[in-house]
């Protein structure tokens, strides 16, 4: 779990039930969609894809974020625009389901 501003009250809303179908289903659909492709702005993905996003998600975790970045970088518009989308969303759901462990261990 990274720092940053979270703007995902939709996925708090989630029961843990749909948390988890939301997380596989968007890890089966990057596997299906992307194959082996590396992460886009990992030390792999510079080799594949030139310069990257360097800072990740960002300091605000929000889909229209995540969509001003692509926008604001408009080369990796298009498959590799669309692939960071679905690896920020994997990312989001993660965090989520990290506080949620969290906070049952406290409890």
């Amino acid at each position: 779990m990274r720092w940053g501003i979270n703007l995902r009250g939709d996925l708090a809303r989630l029961g843990d039930d749909a948390l988890a179908a939301q997380f596989d289903r968007m890890c089966e659909y990057r596997s299906s969609r992307f194959g082996t492709a590396p992460e886009v702005g990992s030390l792999r993905g510079f080799f594949r894809y030139g310069v990257a996003w360097p800072f990740g998600r960002g300091p605000v975790h929000a889909r229209w974020a995540y969509r001003f970045w692509i926008s604001y970088y408009w080369i990796f518009r298009g498959p590799v625009g669309t692939q960071y989308l679905v690896e920020c969303e994997i990312k989001d759901l993660h965090d989520e389901i990290e506080r949620r462990a969290k906070r049952q261990r406290r409890a």
